[in-house]
């Protein structure tokens, strides 16, 4: 068996002055670039990503020969990898591994053990399958074997250091990844980038998230003043969507709150956005205070966010989904807090600009 590990990004970058891409290469990187694009812009429903990416390679007369790519998630703390994007060329028998399959893997298993290299590269599945010699062949390699699968190669992709998914590569021929050429490391580089695009979609949703406040948005009245209740239902609305009940929100408010100048959909957005990036820890409760807090030179609206903690890495990702002005973080165990600059509304005063 062939193993070979490499950093992608370091290799193309050591050997980029000796590459010269020909008109073939050039065509994928374009073809790739647009792909990259689509995914970006939602023109394409991310499952769709290998069938496109396959299409791109086979019809561009460059890299080797892929008759399979495979996309799949690993979620933290399990030894499960679900497919969630899987596409055979018409080399291959029947997809036996398409979207939803999945496994269980054992943790020192050659897979596991490749989220710890950059990448796995093997010759010949059969010289896999011997090593198995008086015991049941995996469940995954028996089918890949009785599809056509003869070699390929296996790319770990990570969010935020926790390691959520691997990317497969397949050729009907033996060796097909065992001499690649800079140019080719190029492309592994761009497919890596756009699947762990897509992970990170999938994983935090963006592309739903997105649709949800939009199709909110529609049946609300426009308003910069800032209403409990009115947050309260919008907030409840777009939890509920999003999590399918896995939240029980309850939201708490002074009777004496006054009436001020602020829209509530950005805030929702990022409490929402919070919840899924600290999803893994967070209680099901979900107690939220609301409160006005007044001060010498500004007003603030103080939303405190409880049964959700996040690790330094998500705190960061969180305040950089931020774009209200003058919007302020607090974090503490199982508790995050938004204070937002706001002003008090005053009677008779055009708002409308």
């Amino acid at each position: 068996m062939n193993n070979q590990t490499k950093n992608l990004y370091g290799y193309h970058i050591l050997n980029a002055n000796k590459c010269q891409l020909d008109k073939d290469y050039s065509y994928l990187h374009t073809q790739l670039g647009h792909l990259a694009n689509k995914v970006d812009m939602g023109q394409i429903a991310l499952d769709d990503f290998t069938k496109n990416a396959l299409d791109a390679i086979n019809k561009s007369n460059a890299f080797v020969q892929c008759d399979r790519i495979c996309l799949s998630l690993i979620h933290p703390n399990s030894k499960t990898i679900k497919v969630f994007s899987s596409a055979n060329s018409s080399n291959l028998k029947e997809n036996k591994m398409a979207k939803n399959y999945s496994c269980m893997v054992r943790e020192k298993s050659s897979i596991m053990s490749t989220l710890k290299s950059d990448m796995r590269i093997y010759a010949d599945i059969n010289d896999i399958i011997k090593s198995y010699e008086g015991k049941p062949t995996q469940r995954s390699l028996r089918y890949l074997a009785e599809m056509g699968v003869k070699s390929g190669v296996t790319i770990p992709l990570s969010e935020f250091g926790l390691h959520s998914g691997l990317l497969f590569l397949n050729s009907a021929e033996v060796g097909a990844f065992s001499d690649l050429r800079p140019e080719d490391y190029t492309i592994l580089c761009l497919l890596k980038i756009i699947a762990n695009n897509i992970l990170y979609r999938k994983v935090h949703n963006i592309a739903s998230m997105d649709q949800l406040l939009v199709e909110i948005m529609k049946d609300l009245e426009e308003s910069n003043f800032f209403q409990v209740e009115k947050f309260a239902q919008t907030l409840e609305n777009v939890i509920s969507k999003r999590f399918d009940g896995y939240f029980n929100l309850s939201i708490n408010s002074p009777k004496d709150m006054p009436e001020v100048l602020f829209n509530d959909l950005p805030l929702c957005y990022l409490i929402a956005r919070t919840l899924e990036v600290g999803l893994l820890k967070a209680q099901a409760d979900i107690s939220i205070d609301v409160s006005y807090v007044s001060g010498p030179n500004l007003n603030h609206l103080r939303v405190d966010c409880y049964g959700v903690g996040l690790t330094p890495s998500q705190i960061e990702l969180v305040q950089s989904l931020s774009f209200l002005p003058g919007q302020k973080f607090e974090f503490g165990d199982k508790k995050v807090s938004f204070i937002n600059d706001v002003d008090l509304v005053v009677e008779n005063l055009d708002y409308s600009i």
